[in-house]
């Protein structure tokens, strides 16, 4: 299971395993992860789960928090990351992670790249518009505009950590939107994206923050 790992002076204090709530991290007692620093806001920051995978966020704390050495305000979170509040270390564990396996069991990569299902040998074929092939997102606006990129993780963010950002989410039925904070809601055709996603079609326009692309899939 996903889990934090926190530490003082190089001295682990204890484990946190992470589930589908919210973890709240700060110096309240009652927080889900207690940390007794001063410097520790009462409620200082969260992790929560997105699908197949977990953030943190800062919870307008006084002092902030640090993600692999640099300041963020909400961030993806892979394993070996390392969450610095106060002189508290908090290690993310993702090793052997069950939770939302059977997303991560529904769409794989095979020996061209392409997403593929995973079924019985004896089961029928998905209907089409459960294939998810490979995905594309095109800059239309700032530095790299005109360049592509591939949709190649099963959460594809885009945006700014800290700022604006959103994620494109792989599933068995394609490919899904989500808004995932940030002062600008994230649009989807000038259409203010809510909930747990929406599905993307080609040729499907996306603004978060100042940032626009053009989502489009393979012929």
């Amino acid at each position: 299971m996903p889990k934090l790992v926190i530490s003082n002076a190089n001295r682990v204090l204890s484990e946190c395993v992470l589930s589908d709530k919210e973890t709240v991290i700060g110096r309240d007692t009652n927080c889900d992860v207690y940390l007794d620093d001063p410097s520790v806001s009462r409620h200082h920051a969260k992790v929560a789960r997105i699908y197949t995978g977990y953030f943190i966020e800062d919870l307008h704390s006084t002092n902030g928090l640090t993600l692999n050495g640099r300041r963020v305000r909400k961030h993806m979170l892979k394993d070996g990351d390392l969450v610095q509040i106060g002189t508290h270390d908090l290690r993310y564990k993702a090793e052997g992670a069950q939770i939302g396996a059977d997303l991560d069991k529904t769409v794989v990569l095979g020996p061209a790249g392409a997403a593929r299902r995973e079924q019985h040998p004896s089961a029928p074929p998905p209907p089409p518009a459960e294939r998810a092939g490979r995905a594309y997102i095109r800059y239309l606006t700032g530095p790299e505009q005109g360049d592509s990129k591939l949709v190649n993780k099963s959460l594809f963010t885009l945006g700014n950590p800290g700022g604006n950002l959103a994620v494109i989410s792989r599933r068995a039925q394609g490919y899904f939107l989500l808004h995932l904070g940030g002062d600008t809601r994230t649009t989807l055709n000038d259409k203010e994206v809510h909930g747990a996603g929406v599905k993307l079609g080609n040729g499907d326009r996306i603004q978060v923050g100042e940032m626009q692309l053009e989502f489009y899939t393979e012929p």
